[in-house]
This record gives structure tokens, C-alpha cells and sequence, in this order.
């Protein structure tokens, strides 16, 4: 748990999950995660959870699920934490939505779910306009990295989109 009572990320071997709320959820909701921690709500939340499939997890012997956002889903949650972690700052995020844009098998597809509303959300994230951003470099296969530069230009419209 954070110093500021933020309990949203756990972390058991080499996997790390973590629960946020969606976005708009209101002031009355329960936030509260483990030991009186609370999650914190996630801009583009909402639209990830209207596209999910359930995970089942276990620690100890306890089981459930955990919604596991799509692929557009989590493009978009990355994408609004870039631009809004004033409190980290974007870099993790900016590595995690390059990452995430190197996996984008279709374009159009992920560029018709987004909608144009998420589609700017996701392009105002400006450091990644530039090919060569560290968040870029840390992709090692060339060919992924370049096939999610082209992603990110597709889905802002801009020169050579249409790749």
C-alpha cells in the first residue's frame, strides 16, 4: 500500500495485477481493496469494461474472477493514464501503450471500437508521435515496433495512415 492508502496493485512470483474502478463511478462508491487500502478509478475504465472477458485467479485458497480487459480496452485505459498521472508521471504508461499498439494485429478493427472520441484520446498521448521515443526503443522486434508507430499514425489520421 501506498503512503496515500492506494491498494490497487498486486504483485505474487513475476505477475502483477492490477484492480482499478472505472471511471465515473461516483463519490459513494467503495473503493476499498486489502487493509483498508482503496484502487483509484481509471479514465477509459468504463469503455474497458463493456469489453472484457473474465480471468479466474486464486491466492491461497480463495478463487474468483477479474474482468481482463481487450485489447482496445486497455489501449485506452494506458492511453488516459499517460496523459493524466500527474502523481508517477507517463513513462511507464507511455512503455506500456507502445507495447500494447505493437500488438495490434488489425487497425481498423481496433480503430472501429475505439470510435473517434477514444481514438483522440489515444492519439493525444504526443510523445509517442515520435518514432524514435524511448517507449518505442524498448520494443525489441523491429518489425512490432514499426507495426505499432503505424498503428498510432492510423489512428491519428495523420501521414501515412493508411500503412
Amino acid at each position: 500500500m501506498s503512503t496515500d492508502g492506494v491498494a490497487h496493485r498486486f504483485v505474487r512470483g513475476g505477475v502483477s495485477v492490477d484492480l482499478v474502478a472505472p471511471d465515473g463511478v461516483g463519490q459513494r462508491a467503495d473503493l476499498t481493496t486489502v487493509a483498508g487500502g482503496v484502487t483509484v478509478e481509471v479514465g477509459g475504465g468504463t469503455f474497458a469494461l463493456q469489453r472484457y472477458r473474465p480471468v479466474a485467479v486464486r491466492t491461497g485458497e480463495r478463487t474468483g474472477e477479474i474482468p481482463l480487459p481487450d485489447l482496445a480496452g486497455a489501449i485506452l485505459i494506458k492511453a488516459v493514464a499517460a496523459t493524466h498521472d500527474r502523481k508517477r508521471g507517463p513513462e511507464r504508461h507511455l512503455r506500456d501503450l507502445a507495447f500494447l499498439l505493437s500488438l495490434v494485429v488489425d487497425p481498423f478493427q481496433i480503430r472501429d471500437t475505439l470510435a473517434p472520441r477514444n481514438c483522440r484520446r489515444v492519439t493525444a498521448v504526443d510523445p509517442l508521435g515520435d518514432s524514435d521515443h524511448e517507449a518505442w526503443m524498448l520494443i525489441d522486434d523491429p518489425r512490432a515496433r514499426a507495426e505499432g508507430q503505424a498503428t498510432f499514425r492510423f489512428l491519428w489520421g495523420g501521414p501515412d495512415s493508411s500503412d
